[in-house]
């Protein structure tokens, strides 16, 4: 498949997987979402790959689904929960590398991780309830697990957006980058687990 919305290199034992909208604040549309499954499928068929960064480059996570996106009455948007239950599911470890927003659906895909690396300049944000919707791919299953209900609650519940070092505070990232060194210390830690034995 010809990539039009991801970016996908592999090196060293990695695999580095980057949304590629940046226009569109890498919102997930359709395509993107074929994309990034046929680029999962790669991966979990490729035996030299042992880690996977999920990235949205230096200046955007992924604020979303494309809300934008239109389909025709009666169809349904596609659903993210299988595939995020794949990442979370899967023996590879899984390192979001997150700047700038990373809200909604966004959010989720990260949670599905196994590590957090986050920019300074990141917003994190389950913020559905904003146009009446709950976040349907996982988010509010995986959020309170990781920071617990009470905080889940309050985020869930009012849309709030947080900064780079409530997250930290929360648990709900690993490290705080700059957005100039985020892939540099992604790749890093990335190495690191490449030291350990596979299984």
């Amino acid at each position: 498949m010809a990539y039009e919305t991801m970016k996908f290199e592999k090196k060293e034992g990695m695999a580095i997987m980057t949304m590629n909208r940046p226009e569109n604040l890498n919102s997930v549309n359709t395509r993107m979402q074929a994309e990034m499954t046929d680029i999962w499928n790669d991966i979990e068929s490729d035996k030299s790959v042992r880690v996977v960064i999920i990235t949205g480059g230096p200046k955007c996570f992924c604020a979303g689904a494309d809300i934008k996106e239109q389909f025709p009455p009666g169809k349904a948007r596609p659903s993210s929960r299988d595939f995020f239950k794949r990442i979370e599911d899967s023996p590879l470890p899984s390192i979001a590398a997150i700047s700038g927003f990373c809200l909604g659906g966004g959010l989720e895909l990260a949670l599905c991780c196994d590590l957090r690396i986050a920019a300074n300049t990141s917003k994190f944000g389950l913020v559905e309830i904003r146009i009446g919707a709950v976040p349907g791919a996982g988010g509010m299953q995986r959020l309170p697990r990781i920071i617990g209900i009470t905080k889940a609650k309050e985020l869930l519940y009012t849309a709030a957006q947080i900064n780079a070092e409530d997250a930290y505070r929360l648990t709900l990232i690993n490290r705080i980058v700059t957005e100039e060194t985020l892939q540099e210390e992604a790749e890093k830690l990335a190495a690191t687990l490449l030291t350990f034995p596979p299984h």
